[in-house]
């Protein structure tokens, strides 16, 4: 990434857990976590906005889920 911006974040001390956890288990940076997620967010945005879903199935084509942002 060329371009990057520092951000400070302030985060509930629960989901400051959750990120530090995610990223011991993952074997990655919390700032890869995050930028994951802030994709996984405008994934979901993306969809929404052309009136479709983004929906978790499992390995027959089952939904089990459909994601929805507040």
């Amino acid at each position: 990434m060329a371009d990057t911006v520092r951000l400070n974040v302030n985060l509930p001390a629960a989901v400051a857990d959750d990120l530090v956890k995610m990223s011991e288990q993952s074997g990655k940076t919390m700032t890869e976590i995050v930028r994951n997620a802030l994709g996984l967010v405008k994934l979901a945005q993306d969809v929404s906005n052309r009136n479709q879903k983004l929906i978790i199935t499992d390995s027959n084509d089952k939904p089990l889920k459909e994601i929805l942002l507040p």
